[in-house]
């Protein structure tokens, strides 16, 4: 796995560099949710949209202890503002958008906390694809630095490996939809 960190970074850093710069803004944050932490890429498109490219660390499991390594999440969104406004110097847009997400990591699973001998994650991480959705709010400050704050829900699946049996396992990507109401907040820079 650790060896596998330097390509995606490096193919993260390739789409910064791929798009032409004429007339586009772009910006690069960190995001951060109940859901994990990572970095957030976001280029402005004509007819008022912009897309976001997103690598995070999933930390489902982690902060009650009951996974001790983070999984992997790429997500791409197509946003739409469909409300701009400015107040006291301070750019407010709303916007929704669609897009799809992938990753290495674990699903739900019952119990919350661990405890000995207990309730830890018992189920292998495993391979994600889905389709998802967002709605948020951006503040833009100074056209310098940029506060969105997001929910976003997926649908799609999740296959992994049985512990037990050996044999694959294909089923609904349940956190995906349990974690639409948790707040994703995006601190970034335009340049």
């Amino acid at each position: 796995m650790r060896r596998k960190r330097p390509i995606v970074l490096s193919m993260i850093i390739l789409l910064c560099f791929c798009f032409r710069a004429e007339a586009q803004d772009y910006s690069f944050g960190l995001y951060s949710s109940l859901k994990g932490i990572g970095a957030v890429f976001e280029h402005s498109r004509p007819g008022n949209c912009f897309n976001c490219y997103s690598a995070i660390m999933d930390i489902y499991g982690m902060p009650t202890g009951r996974s001790n390594m983070p999984g992997a999440h790429f997500a791409f969104s197509h946003n739409v503002i469909y409300r701009e406004s400015e107040r006291n110097g301070v750019i407010y847009r709303l916007y929704w958008g669609t897009g799809g997400s992938m990753g290495f990591l674990h699903d739900f699973e019952k119990g919350l906390f661990a405890s000995p001998g207990g309730t830890v994650l018992r189920r292998n991480y495993g391979f994600m694809a889905a389709l998802d959705g967002n709605y948020g709010c951006k503040f833009i400050f100074r056209d310098e630095l940029s506060i969105d704050l997001r929910f976003t829900g997926e649908f799609g699946f999740h296959m992994r490996r049985d512990e037990i049996h050996g044999n694959t396992d294909l089923a609904c990507y349940l956190n995906g939809l349990f974690r639409a109401f948790y707040p994703q907040l995006i601190i970034s820079y335009l340049f």
